[in-house]
């Protein structure tokens, strides 16, 4: 069950790579929507330090702007696009990226 966020705040967009780090050092879930490179849309909900469960402990290196997480819904690894995000929600905050 979804429960209601206890606050909605704006975040800009150059803010958002520190956020990402902290819920990575945290381990806590949390839910981003972003515009993938094939111009579709998607929200994944999972976590970002759960790399234990990869063969070898690490992922690749990624691109500018993308970072590994791991998506509960698909129960598998996924990338996500940090310049295309547009929406965020952790730790009870609903963040709107600007």
């Amino acid at each position: 069950m979804r429960t209601k966020p206890k606050e909605y705040k704006w975040l800009r967009a150059e803010e958002l790579p520190a956020k990402i780090e902290a819920l990575k050092k945290s381990g806590r879930f949390f839910t981003i929507a972003f515009q993938k490179d094939t111009k579709e849309y998607r929200v994944m909900n999972g976590k970002v330090n759960a790399f234990n469960r990869l063969a070898g402990g690490t992922t690749p290196k990624k691109a500018e702007g993308k970072f590994t997480m791991f998506d509960a819904q698909k129960d598998g690894f996924r990338t996500a696009n940090m310049n295309t995000a547009y929406y965020l929600r952790a730790d009870g905050i609903e963040y709107a990226i600007i």
